[in-house]
């Protein structure tokens, strides 16, 4: 399988104080360090403000091209319903990414008339996996993946504390493992788009 990761926005708000540009240099590297440690062959950086996303024109322009150009079989990417729960306030870039995302693949990326200036063939995404939902219908066992997983998030130094990440996301793969009669697992809602 050959993964890639699009990132939406330049990171430039996430972070330490400084200067906007090198906060996103910063923030490129770090995803890219993360990425490689995780297999995905290759980083789309979009050029979308952080911490101001919206799911617009643009936005869904870009992510159908970017599926387009690639023509994924599945497409991951934050479920845009999870707004809230008890503990969590989701960000709202998450939600706009994910809210975009959701149309590009359908019907933007394969509908030919959808922005017909991209010119480049339309593409049928098979199936989308929602990270972190709402509700959720797939949960995969992860612990073969869980150091990896935890590696990759501590990559990204300017935004967390790596001790803190590698305790959260073992408890939370753990507590989710146990719901599924799993040593770890992560839970996604899959939607096969057909």
């Amino acid at each position: 399988t050959d993964a890639q990761l699009c990132l939406c926005t330049r990171g430039e708000s996430g972070g330490p104080a400084g200067d906007a540009g090198e906060i996103a240099a910063t923030r490129l590297r770090e995803a890219r360090a993360s990425a490689r440690l995780l297999g995905i062959g290759a980083v789309l950086a979009l050029d979308h403000a952080d911490g101001a996303l919206a799911c617009d024109a643009p936005l869904v322009r870009d992510l159908a091209r970017a599926i387009r150009e690639r023509r994924p079989d599945t497409v991951l990417c934050p479920d845009p319903t999870m707004r809230f729960d008890p503990w969590y306030v989701n960000h709202p870039d998450h939600v706009a990414a994910g809210e975009g995302a959701l149309r590009a693949v359908y019907p933007t990326a394969r509908d030919a008339w959808s922005f017909p200036e991209l010119d480049l063939p339309p593409h049928q995404v098979g199936r989308v996996l929602l990270s972190s939902p709402r509700a959720a219908n797939v949960a995969v066992d992860i612990s073969a993946e869980l150091p990896a997983k935890i590696a990759a998030l501590a990559e990204h130094r300017s935004q967390l504390d790596p001790d803190s990440a590698r305790r959260l996301v073992t408890d939370e793969a753990r507590r989710v493992g146990r719901l599924h009669g799993l040593p770890a697992a992560e839970e996604f809602y899959l939607v096969e788009v057909g």
